[in-house]
């Protein structure tokens, strides 16, 4: 008998599933209406081609550029082979030469997120040789190094001493044969 009082006492304070599926459609018409109003209000405030450069006045609208969403350890290891096992992976605010040589990872169910262990390295130099977990894998800062990427500062320090050698003003460089010129 207790059940039947509270099944009475929610039918009354609950409403129906037919008064709420009419709430909803009632719901789902107004915001789509309104979306589709203002669809309409602006695709009417839009300018012809020919008016256009008139209405602006010579000035071209500035779009804003998209950030883009930086990535976690699992979303970049996930198109290397082997889930990025071997490779270098640094995070973005990190200086230069320091990174993790990945060792293993480890995928949790959803495939977006997981662990990882590998080898630290500071200044291009091993920090430990035993493989250590790998923190913050789960942040969004991650990016991969290839194999024998130099960076462009390497690139502009080695070019430059390559294309500048120290030259003496009193006698040739070594790798240009001296030319005589003859007078006619």
């Amino acid at each position: 008998m207790a059940s039947r009082g509270f099944s009475k006492l929610r039918s009354a304070l609950l409403p129906s599933h037919s008064q709420v599926n009419q709430r909803r459609s009632t719901v789902f018409f107004f915001f789509s209406s309104h979306q589709h109003s203002r669809s309409f209000a602006a695709a009417a405030q839009k300018p012809t081609a020919a008016a256009g450069s008139e209405a602006q006045g010579g000035e071209e609208a500035v779009k804003k550029k998209r950030r883009s969403k930086k990535k976690n350890f699992i979303e970049v290891a996930q198109f290397l082979p082997n889930w990025g096992v071997g490779a270098k992976f640094t995070k973005s605010h990190w200086p230069e030469g320091n990174f993790y040589r990945v060792t293993n990872v480890k995928l949790y169910k959803s495939g977006r997120h997981g662990a990882a262990w590998g080898i630290f390295h500071q200044s291009e130099a091993p920090k430990t040789d035993e493989a250590q977990k790998i923190g913050g894998v789960n942040k969004r800062c991650w990016r991969y190094v290839p194999e024998g990427a130099q960076t462009a500062w390497k690139r502009i320090v080695t070019f430059a001493a390559a294309s500048s050698p120290a030259v003496s003003s009193a006698s040739p460089a070594p790798d240009t044969p001296a030319t005589e010129v003859s007078a006619s």
